[in-house]
Formats: structure tokens, sequence, C-alpha cells
């Protein structure tokens, strides 16, 4: 299902059961899922604060998943089903090695990292780190990684409009400007080819 139609059918539902997913391996991008709720923000379909909070509960909500099955299924099943996503014992060795030095930070930025943000879930669950920071942890980065997400799909979105009116409104001359600037190419092309003969 396409990103736009989830979140124009299923609306703050779609958002957090997308967001949720993610951590479960199922291809729904959070960065996609969260540009395109901010721009569709802007255009007034959902209002800021419930966005924000769907979406951090979402996220909050995946991490917290992907935290119990590693508590409770354990190191196998993530070789298992990590294969799909080329996860080898040795690249679960080098994170196991970097989350025991490095939990705190790799919980709060490796979230800004596509694919990490989902591994550590895990490998946080699988090593049994204290429950009580996990989630306050989380709960911080989920909220202001949705946040930017959000607020950066607003900006593309005003940004792009400002631009394409900008276009449109000016298109007989931007159509000049660009046959101009090809002509003068072509001149510059074939002036030196000419003088290279």
């Amino acid at each position: 299902m396409h990103a736009r139609t989830l979140l124009s059918h299923y609306g703050y539902l779609g958002i957090l059961i997308a967001l949720s997913l993610e951590y479960l391996f199922i291809p729904f991008p959070a960065e996609t899922i969260l540009i395109l709720a901010g721009a569709m923000w802007h255009q007034g379909v959902f209002a800021f604060w419930p966005l924000v909070l769907i979406a951090t509960v979402g996220a909050f909500i995946g991490s917290w998943l992907g935290y119990f099955i590693g508590a409770w299924l354990g190191r196998p099943m993530l070789l298992r089903f990590g294969k799909y996503v080329r996860l080898t014992e040795k690249k679960l060795q080098q994170v196991e090695q970097q989350f025991s030095r490095f939990a705190i930070f790799l919980l709060l930025f490796g979230r800004w990292i596509a694919g990490v943000r989902v591994i550590v879930t895990y490998i946080a669950g699988i090593n049994t780190m204290n429950r009580s920071l996990y989630l306050l942890i989380t709960l911080i980065s989920s909220a202001l990684f949705s946040t930017l997400f959000i607020v950066a799909g607003a900006s593309i979105d005003a940004s792009y409009r400002i631009i394409a009116q900008y276009l449109i409104t000016h298109l007989f001359i931007s159509a000049l400007i660009f046959l101009a600037l090809l002509a003068v190419l072509i001149f510059w092309y074939y002036r030196k080819k000419r003088q290279q003969s």
C-alpha cells in the first residue's frame, strides 16, 4: 500500500500502525511516513500535537515490541530472521560490542539511522537492559525523532508549494531562461569543438 493512501484512509491510526510495524522488519520506513504526515499537517489534514503524540506512541510501541521479542526469543531469532536484511553473525557481534559500550548513545541517536534503530531495540532486549532506563530513553528519542521529521515534512511541503507557485507564475520567463542557458551551452560546446580541430 502506498504511504499516502495509508495515511489518507487510516489517518492517525495508519501512522501508529506503520511506525509500530517498522520494528518487526516490515518495510514501513518511518522517515517517509513522518515526512508525508508532516506535509499533510501543513495542508491541514492533521493537527500538530495529536500527530506528534501518535507518531511518538507508534515508534515507542514498536521499540517496546522489539525489546520484548529480543528478551523473549533472543539472539537465535535475530540471526534467523536477520539474514533477510543482511544481518550476519559477525555484524551482530559488532553491534553487541558497540551496544555494551554505548547503549544510551545508540538508543538516543541510533534511531536516526534506518535499520540501526530496529536492530538496537532487539539488542537491548537480548542484553536485558534495565527496562525503566530503556523506557525513558526510547520515549525521549521517539518524541525527538517524530517531531523533527514531522516539522521537516511541513517545511518541505511549504517550500515545494512556494517554488511550484513561482515556476507556474513565471513559467514563460523560466522557460526562456532555460532555453537561453541551453543555447549558451550548445554554442560553447561547438565553439570549443571547432577550436580543437
